[in-house]
């Protein structure tokens, strides 16, 4: 309550953003990153060695050194014809796997060193838009559409 009195001016609402961004902060683009389709994630490894990205039935990882890339389709898509965008992406800590939530209401694991899917899972009724590993990357934790 005593907040809300300090910041009486802004709109009544249940959430608030707040930043601190310093005056001297610059931004230079280094690279550009091929994509046949919108990026609609990104994420780095904790060591950002590799840069994962989430589009439409695809996602690339980038080695930031080597500039290599891995591509996973998404195979088991129902449809060739119907777009299906993976809207989030998100590396172990150990920089083993990568999870991918996409708006086909599944979660899916892949094992980097084999390149292959090895888990996927549902349980959302709508669309995955967030998800991460817990520290000691023993559990995935995933956010949706359906709350």
């Amino acid at each position: 309550e005593n907040r809300r009195q300090q910041h009486k001016d802004l709109p009544d609402r249940d959430w608030a953003l707040g930043y601190n961004i310093h005056s001297n902060v610059s931004v230079d683009l280094c690279q550009t990153l091929q994509h046949e389709s919108v990026v609609c994630c990104v994420n780095f490894s904790r060591d950002s060695k590799l840069l994962a990205t989430g589009s439409n039935k695809s996602v690339h990882i980038f080695n930031t050194e080597t500039e290599c890339v891995l591509q996973f389709d998404l195979e088991d898509s129902a449809s060739k014809d119907v777009d299906m965008y993976i809207r989030s992406v998100c590396f172990s800590p150990d920089v083993k796997y990568l999870a991918a939530g996409s708006e086909d209401e599944l979660v899916r694991v892949w094992d980097l060193e084999e390149g292959k899917c090895f888990s996927i899972d549902s349980g959302h009724e709508l669309g995955v838009y967030s998800l991460d590993f817990s520290q000691n990357g023993n559990i995935l934790v995933t956010g949706g559409g359906d709350k």
